[in-house]
């Protein structure tokens, strides 16, 4: 079922998964980045800037009358809001999967996202897409129509371990994550494939908008787009020639200034190979300056991937305000956020679009992580928060989540999720305590504006 997306997502990303990355104090990154506060967001809609979205994440079984009959429910249980409170749902749109197969090369197919567009506007609902073409976009893929799955059977289009290993998808748990797509920028294909759908999906969202500016409330890009969180990458022939690239431009063509600074003795660029986890050469920790110039490298693909992404989004029609990221960040576990995700709040952060994140179970109390959004970008959105857990589904600590995010005004908050996700029931919305929280907090904030 598509809905077992979002189990994965919660429950081993932000929550259950033990950390892998290095132990050690190590280096982090500044909470405040130099992109700045929605730099270049452009002409804002004031009155959409003032309302407070609350989209539960609902993703579309395709069936129009039970989906129009759950968008009912949402809307009749949870309350519509009030004159700055809106209720919706979030739906998602596999734009690298919903493809007209390999015969038309893949080509975006609209079916999908025009039956989100409809039970919008039948249900009078608002509506935010999230776009899932990244590393979650293999998941659920059917070979026939997924570009993802045709990219990956070429290795070098994929995520390397350090052991020089590109694993298949059926090697671990979770199929469809353990063979990632790359993001170095040497990479034409991958690049091509996913910049032209998305902007196809980006394209036929922006009539909607136009059509509908009152249904339409945003979009995110991928969810989480990091490296991968099974082992230390990317370790791609590609990936490693862009960062002897890099380090040379940095140092301006001084091999010696490198050497010298890194602590290591290389002859010429093209032998420069990043330290690996798997060679016990002890390079790979905390503290030693290649390591800590390779883990920049891995942060800077994640983040300019990032913002490629927004950047195809507004080249596609949208502005700017509707754009948001949707990134995992992760300060109870710095490490694992810098050296394995390489997925630190900077990478949330873009020029020409708003931050976005996602939190569950304790997360969703982590008010520095909610400060430092809030300090980044005035527009922030949290596009998966639910705090319940096994222990943990009382209403006090559903309404006590939704009122500590209120603090910090986020524009959009997207309570995970209306329907059961799979062998995780204690996140289903629907006749639960969360359900009857959510519903008392839109009632008692619904005419407050936003800021």
């Amino acid at each position: 079922m598509r809905k077992i997306f979002a189990v994965i997502v919660v429950g081993f990303l932000l929550l259950t998964l033990a950390p892998l990355g290095c132990k050690g104090k190590g280096l982090t990154e500044k909470p405040a980045e130099e992109k700045g506060v929605d730099v270049d967001l452009g002409p804002y809609d004031e009155a959409y800037g003032k309302t407070f979205y609350v989209t539960v994440n609902y993703e579309t079984c395709g069936d129009y009358d039970v989906d129009y009959k759950e968008l009912m429910e949402i809307k009749s249980r949870l309350g519509e809001g009030g004159e700055y409170t809106k209720v919706g749902f979030m739906a998602v749109c596999r734009y690298m999967n919903e493809t007209k197969g390999e015969k038309a090369d893949f080509v975006f197919d609209p079916k999908n996202l025009r039956h989100i567009f409809k039970l919008s506007e039948d249900a009078q609902i608002p509506v935010v897409i999230c776009l899932n073409g990244g590393p979650w976009g293999g998941f659920l893929a059917e070979p026939k129509t997924s570009a993802i799955i045709h990219l990956e059977q070429d290795i070098k289009n994929c995520q390397w371990r350090d052991d020089d290993v590109v694993p298949g998808d059926d090697e671990g748990w979770v199929h469809g994550i353990y063979r990632i797509l790359t993001y170095n920028n040497l990479n034409k294909e991958v690049r091509f494939y996913q910049k032209r759908n998305l902007q196809a999906a980006v394209k036929a969202i922006t009539a909607f908008y136009h059509e509908h500016p009152d249904l339409f409330v945003a979009i995110t890009v991928d969810p989480e787009i990091f490296m991968s969180p099974f082992y230390y990458s990317d370790y791609n022939p590609q990936t490693i020639e862009e960062f002897q690239g890099f380090e040379k431009e940095k140092f301006k063509g001084d091999i010696k200034a490198f050497n010298k600074a890194m602590g290591t003795n290389f002859s010429d660029w093209e032998d420069i190979d990043p330290p690996r986890p798997c060679i016990p050469k002890d390079k790979a920790k905390p503290g030693n300056k290649f390591w800590e110039e390779w883990t920049d490298f891995r942060i800077h693909l994640v983040d300019r991937y990032v913002q490629d992404e927004v950047d195809w989004a507004r080249e596609a029609g949208l502005p700017a305000e509707r754009i948001y990221t949707h990134q995992t960040v992760r300060y109870d576990n710095p490490d694992w956020m810098r050296y394995m995700l390489c997925s630190p709040l900077k990478t949330a952060q873009v020029k020409g679009g708003s931050l976005g994140i996602t939190t569950l179970q304790d997360l969703c109390f982590d008010e520095k992580l909610y400060s430092e959004a809030r300090k980044a970008s005035s527009n922030w959105g949290n596009f998966e928060l639910n705090p319940g857990s096994p222990a943990k589904h009382d209403y006090k600590t559903f309404k006590t989540a939704l009122e500590t995010i209120r603090e910090y005004n986020p524009h959009i908050l997207c309570p995970y999720m209306w329907l059961s996700p799979g062998t995780e029931p204690f996140y289903m919305i629907k006749d639960s305590e969360f359900e009857r929280a959510i519903r008392d907090f839109v009632k008692e904030i619904g005419d407050e504006p936003r800021g």
